[in-house]
């Protein structure tokens, strides 16, 4: 009477068992493996056959931006590369995860102005002397502070009589 085996295995992994042996070579493509055998016991023979299943490992990979940091999976990451997780499949195969990052540095300007009862800077009129700070969003969609020292020189009047 034939034997029907069922098994799996993850992809690139060798397999040995019930008396047949898979290579890794022969399991490097994901699919079925049909293997048969003939076993003698008393006399007599059955055909064993293997029906080994091979599961595909996933490799996912993505590229992404961030503005000086950028916090994957829990992780902050400071520089750009490249960065790998590795996780199970639902059938218990390894799953890798490739992020390609490219992190872009937010912008600091620091400028000095003066004027005479006011001055104005990006689209803002001030009236006093200080620092003041304005965030905008630079050319990378990253934030853009600049920082102004500012000395206003009120206009001087004299009564003349």
């Amino acid at each position: 009477m034939p034997q029907e085996i069922y098994d799996e295995v993850c992809q690139g992994e060798p397999y040995e068992a019930n008396g047949f042996t898979v290579s890794a070579e022969e399991t490097a493509t994901p699919g079925l493996i049909t293997r048969e055998r003939t076993v003698t016991a008393d006399s007599c023979s059955a055909i064993v056959t293997l029906y080994l299943t091979v599961h595909s490992t996933a490799i996912t990979e993505f590229y992404e931006e961030g503005c000086g940091t950028y916090i994957w999976n829990g992780m902050t990451l400071y520089e750009d590369g490249d960065y790998e997780q590795h996780f199970l499949t639902v059938n218990g195969c390894d799953s890798t995860v490739i992020l390609h990052l490219t992190l872009h540095t937010p912008d600091t300007t620091h400028l000095t102005g003066s004027g005479c009862d006011s001055y104005t800077s990006n689209g803002t009129t001030y009236s006093y002397s200080g620092t003041y700070t304005q965030h905008l969003t630079n050319g990378s969609g990253c934030d853009s502070v600049v920082v102004l020292d500012l000395t206003i020189n009120p206009t001087q009047y004299t009564n003349v009589d």
